[in-house]
């Protein structure tokens, strides 16, 4: 049995069609990988595990229920309320080293220009420092609002454990809807135009 085995992998060794097919499915493996990272599956895509400092001690954010309110400085030193903000707020968390952030980083530009005045697009930047958020956002030109979260409290609260994480929160404070994992155009938009 095992010189068949052997017989069938050196045929294929040595078999120029063998030998393509093997490329193809490789092809087509890394392909598939691509598309999912960069939103072409609508399922969610990669999801790189965060450690959290701070303990999760409230009940995860619901649809429909309130989103855990909190405040901060942004990277322009503004500060940021969520209970203060007028306009539909999308929520996101994130980390300038998550290959998966970066690739849907310009999906969530192109949404601020089309939606921005609508909207409040607000990234959270777990456990990082004030000048790799800042040489990230300065260099891939981000017009966003961005604020650190470097005791991980923020992401604590919303029982976040991985990144990209979303979360779509109407005018009155209650969560629209969540995303773990990057999320495609068309996702975005459903999202956004799910907001009130």
């Amino acid at each position: 049995m095992a010189d068949q085995v052997l017989d069938w992998r050196e045929r294929i060794q040595n078999s120029r069609i063998g030998s393509l097919l093997v490329v193809i499915i490789t092809t087509v493996i890394v392909i598939a990988g691509v598309l999912l990272v960069k939103g072409g599956n609508e399922e969610a895509a990669a999801l790189s595990e965060i450690e959290l400092s701070e303990e999760a001690a409230a009940k995860p954010p619901a649809i429909g229920a309130q989103a855990p309110t909190f405040s901060g400085i942004d990277l322009n030193g503004e500060t940021v309320d969520l209970e203060n903000m007028d306009e539909p707020v999308w929520l996101i968390f994130n980390a300038t080293w998550c290959t998966a952030c970066r690739a849907e980083t310009p999906h969530i530009q192109e949404a601020e220009e089309k939606y921005g005045d609508d909207i409040d697009i607000l990234a959270i930047y777990v456990n990082e420092s004030e000048n790799a958020v800042r040489s990230y956002t300065d260099q891939v030109g981000l017009s966003y609002t961005h604020m650190l979260d470097p005791t991980t409290e923020i992401a604590a609260a919303y029982r976040t454990m991985g990144v990209p994480a979303h979360f779509f929160i109407n005018t009155d404070g209650t969560v629209a809807s969540i995303h773990q994992g990057a999320i495609s155009p068309s996702q975005i938009d459903r999202a956004l135009e799910g907001l009130g």
